[in-house]
């Protein structure tokens, strides 16, 4: 697990990377080639979309994100958001799932929604909070064999989507 952290933290910071390097001419080509030659990754940029593939697994990042391959049916999906970002990892037999994502809807109605949607699910943690003007909402949630980690928060007028599902242990 404490590779996946770390494969997770240095392509995170590698995206970061190309993604404020994008205006330079040869800036991404460069970082490409040194997440390659640091991460083992495979690197491919072609428009607004970048995909990063490891061993543990792909990260797609830009226009045209979508769930990753075999994210759980089982798992709600809000329907009025726009995917920026997923990834799946696995590593010994257990897949892990992520996607980032906004919403022009209000933080509270994307919040209800999931109240709705994970009627089902066992509901372990729920919590909001507000901190200089920023509301943030974070579930925690398991059914059959997920775990579930929900954070919404507003940004200049957007709902912002964090969703991970993890495969329970054996």
């Amino acid at each position: 697990m404490k590779r996946v952290l770390v494969t997770i933290t240095v392509v995170s910071m590698a995206i970061f990377m190309l993604l404020f390097m994008g205006g330079c001419k040869r800036g991404p080509g460069i970082i490409e080639e040194a997440i390659e030659r640091e991460t083992g990754a495979t690197v491919d940029s072609t428009g607004d979309q970048t995909t990063i593939t490891t061993d543990e697994g792909e990260m797609v990042i830009g226009e045209g994100a979508e769930l990753p391959d075999g994210f759980p049916g089982v798992v709600p999906v809000y329907p009025d958001m726009k995917i920026t970002s997923s990834f799946k990892t696995t590593q010994d037999g257990k897949s892990n799932y992520s996607i980032a994502a906004e919403s022009s809807d209000a933080m509270d109605k994307v919040a209800d929604w999931y109240r709705n949607q994970l009627g089902s699910w066992n509901i372990d943690s729920e919590y909001t909070s507000e901190s200089d003007g920023v509301k943030t909402t974070m579930f925690n949630a398991s059914k059959d064999n997920y775990y579930l980690w929900l954070w919404l928060s507003e940004d200049n007028g957007k709902t912002i989507i964090t969703l991970s599902v993890e495969d329970k242990p054996e």
